[in-house]
């Protein structure tokens, strides 16, 4: 299996880290289902490093968004280009502090994020469902989840699949939502 290749960009109050790694016939097996495994690995491995930085306050907002105490401090997002996967994770050091984004932590949270885009890659992904799925702050909440082309999906976001799906109480039965497919999620209550 290729390498991931990862870079770390400083724009402004920004810290990017960015993964690219030649995914080849994974690609082309099943996109849909290697874009979720890399949103899950990211999400798992980042909200880890979160909690460390953040004295345990850190969590999703399902799909891809990183909170700590309900502000919004980063987003995940993944890309295909032939068989070249970019996974890029965007953390806003004014909100989480320039301790939290000195260089050790940042490259700290680079080697954890390399090695979760492997795993993603390779398959190996229950671990990173299970913390991936402890952390979504969506759990309990009333959603309305826009989905790319077109859908949408209303109710009570009541758990997490196999897979890092949100499974969502909707009036008709029970749905879930894989997090490649969401265009924009809706917190309606609380």
């Amino acid at each position: 299996m290729s390498e991931v290749s990862t870079a770390i960009k400083r724009e402004g109050n920004n810290v990017l880290i960015i993964m690219t790694i030649n995914a080849g016939d994974k690609v082309r097996e099943g996109l849909s289902e290697l874009l979720d495994a890399c949103l899950v690995a990211m999400g798992s491995a980042t909200v880890s490093w979160l909690d460390e930085v953040s004295d345990g306050w850190g969590g999703i907002l399902f799909p891809n968004q990183y909170v700590v105490r309900n502000d919004i401090v980063g987003e995940g997002t993944v890309s295909v280009s032939g068989d070249r996967l970019t996974c890029t994770v965007s953390l806003r050091c004014d909100a989480l502090g320039t301790d939290a984004c000195s260089e050790e932590r940042i490259n700290s949270l680079a080697g954890a994020l390399s090695s979760a885009v492997q795993d993603a890659v390779e398959g190996h992904l229950a671990r990173h469902v299970v913390n991936y799925g402890k952390k979504l702050v969506n759990i309990g909440e009333d959603v309305e989840v826009t989905l790319r082309g077109g859908g949408i999906v209303k109710g009570e976001a009541v758990g997490y699949g196999i897979r890092g799906e949100l499974v969502v109480a909707t009036r008709t039965g029970m749905a879930k939502v894989k997090p490649s497919r969401v265009a924009r999620i809706k917190r309606l209550w609380p």
